[in-house]
Order: C-alpha cells, then sequence, then structure tokens
C-alpha cells in the first residue's frame, strides 16, 4: 500500500511525501525479509531525497537499511 501512495506522490510532484513513503515501504519490505523489494523502495528513497534533503540521521537509517538488505542476499559488495 505504502508503494502505491508513494508513486502517486512522485507522480504529484509532491517529493517530500514520496520519500516519506517510499522509507515506509522499503522498511516495511525488511521487516517482512522481502530483500529485494527493500532494496529496491530505499534506492527510490534515496533517488528521491536528492529532492527534498533529508535530515542526515534518516538519510544514514536509508542507506544502514539497504545495506544491510544487501548483506542479508548474500550481496556483500553492494552492502558495503
Amino acid at each position: 500500500m505504502a508503494v502505491q501512495i508513494a508513486h502517486h506522490f512522485y507522480q504529484a510532484r509532491d517529493h517530500k511525501r514520496a520519500f516519506q513513503y517510499y522509507t515506509m515501504a522499503g522498511e516495511r519490505d525488511a521487516r517482512l525479509d522481502e530483500n529485494g523489494e527493500a532494496i529496491k523502495h530505499y534506492t527510490v528513497a534515496l533517488n528521491v531525497a536528492e529532492m527534498v534533503t533529508p535530515d542526515p540521521l534518516v538519510l544514514a537509517k536509508l542507506l544502514r537499511g539497504r545495506g544491510l538488505a544487501y548483506g542479508r542476499l548474500g550481496e556483500f559488495i553492494q552492502a558495503i
């Protein structure tokens, strides 16, 4: 659900809300051990972050989450 909402906000150029919902989607997928989807949504959130300049701690959380998801898939180079 968060992914669809994020997509709609992105299409409407409401990048701040799109960023929030892509982040939520990535976190949800990570909790559900859907690491490929988590990586995809964290990556989109990071791309949208360039348009909204989020808090550095939020950005660090996204990078950490994506790195952990890569690690759980055994993709250690990408995790770094």
